[in-house]
């Protein structure tokens, strides 16, 4: 887990929707991130059920 930057730092976070009750969503939990993995819990980093095939990609420097 120490090695696990978290959701925020992964390029396919995608942005709070106004009024969602999903909590934070991305290409792999696109109806919410497991609080598991958001929590830090558990990292992303290697595959986890039902992540549909993406896991953790850092942000490219200078993207945003």
């Amino acid at each position: 887990m120490e090695d696990w930057p978290g959701c925020s730092s992964c390029k396919h976070l995608r942005p709070m929707q106004r009024n969602s009750d999903k909590g934070w969503t991305c290409e792999a939990f696109p109806n919410g991130i497991p609080m598991p993995i958001a929590s830090g819990h558990i990292d992303h980093i290697l595959p986890v059920e039902g992540d549909n095939g993406i896991q953790f990609e850092p942000i490219a420097p200078g993207s945003s």
